[in-house]
């Protein structure tokens, strides 16, 4: 008699026939990986949802950029100032009348005891771009045309030439003032 060596799969038995046995270990090996598949991604899932951001109640302000930093007062029209900020309690931009002013800029040829030369409206942000928990934060740019350029003084006339930078802060609905941030010099020629 001949001795047949090797293994046998579990799902056959004697003589390769199906076996019973066999095939439930199969089927439970099956159910095995489609339950690790499935919590694998219900894992992956939970990992992936995005905490809401935990800020401070009072705005902060982080100076990004201006654009242009040499302004000719005859061609061009005027500057963008760029800052991301962040607000605990969202209360920003909820003015969609323009009305609440509650960014301020103060120029430095400006030597009033003013805390603010320009005073602007916060953008509106509308309700569908708010997060519905946690603070709120993005990205504003300020537009300053020529008006807020003029020369003042008799020397920088002589010359044609002058150099400011602001001085920035906002301020949220509930009064709460932010940290206070400058801007790169920008170079006036007329």
């Amino acid at each position: 008699m001949r001795s047949v060596t090797g293994r046998l799969k579990p799902e056959t038995g004697f003589l390769g026939k199906p076996h019973p046995v066999g095939a439930a270990l199969k089927q439970l090996s099956k159910m095995k990986r489609q339950i690790f598949l499935l919590f694998s991604l219900a894992l992956f899932l939970v990992s992936c949802t995005k905490q809401p951001k935990d800020y401070p109640p009072e705005p902060q302000i982080y100076y990004q950029y201006v654009r242009p930093q040499l302004l000719d007062l005859n061609d061009t029209a005027g500057v963008q100032i760029a800052l991301k900020f962040t607000d605990g309690d969202g209360d920003l931009g909820t003015d969609a009348s323009a009305q609440n002013k509650n960014i301020f800029l103060k120029d430095s040829r400006d030597t009033s005891a003013s805390p603010f030369t320009i005073r602007q409206p916060f953008p509106f942000i509308e309700d569908y771009m708010r997060p519905t928990k946690g603070g709120l934060e993005g990205f504003i740019t300020i537009n300053l045309g020529r008006q807020f350029f003029s020369i003042t003084d008799s020397l920088h006339l002589a010359l044609r030439k002058d150099t400011l930078h602001y001085t920035i802060y906002i301020q949220d609905d509930a009064g709460n003032k932010s940290n206070t941030v400058q801007t790169d010099p920008i170079y006036l020629q007329f």
